[in-house]
Formats: structure tokens, C-alpha cells, sequence
């Protein structure tokens, strides 16, 4: 899987690792358990480069718009900050997905 780059130390193999599952998110197989990546991703919402903390969120934006709202903010409640969970609720809630 992917996901071990995602901890890459060049923030171009980040991004383009998060580019990579979010076009497998939208058309990849139905079967996968999408929610096992959530916590790798929300690791990168604090990302010192903004073009990884950016592809992070159209990541869980598209995990959102993909699937079940509900559970994704049950896993970002116990891992993301308060205030970060908050913007994310925010964008997501008013139907900003992607």
C-alpha cells in the first residue's frame, strides 16, 4: 500500500502519494475499508508544507463525499486537534467536499 510514503521525507512524494489514493478513493473498489487510512492522512493536516496539508484534507474530503461522514469524524475526534476538527466540520458540513 501507499501508505508507509505518506511519511516520505520530501513533501513532493507526500503530496503525490495523497493525489495517488484520492483517485483510488473515487475509483477504486468498494470493498477496501477506506477508514484504515484515516489516521495516516490526518497526521499530514499539520504538515509543515501547505501543498500536503492541502491534498490531506481533499483526501478526507473525498473519504467524506465517498462514504460514511459519520465514522470518519469518529476517528478524527480522538486523533485531530480541536481546532483543526472544527475548520474540517466546518468546510464539511456546508457540502465543501472537494
Amino acid at each position: 500500500m501507499l501508505t508507509p510514503y505518506l511519511g516520505s521525507t520530501s513533501d513532493h512524494i507526500r503530496e503525490e502519494v495523497l493525489h495517488l489514493m484520492i483517485a483510488s478513493f473515487l475509483n477504486g473498489d468498494n470493498n477496501f475499508d477506506y477508514f484504515t487510512v484515516v489516521d495516516s492522512i490526518a497526521k499530514l493536516l499539520d504538515d509543515q508544507k501547505a501543498n500536503v496539508r492541502f491534498a490531506a484534507t481533499e483526501a478526507l474530503s473525498t473519504l467524506v463525499f465517498k462514504g460514511d461522514k459519520d465514522k470518519i469524524w469518529e476517528i478524527l475526534y480522538e486523533i485531530v486537534e480541536r481546532k483543526e476538527y472544527n475548520r474540517l466540520w466546518d468546510r464539511f458540513d456546508a457540502g465543501k467536499y472537494i
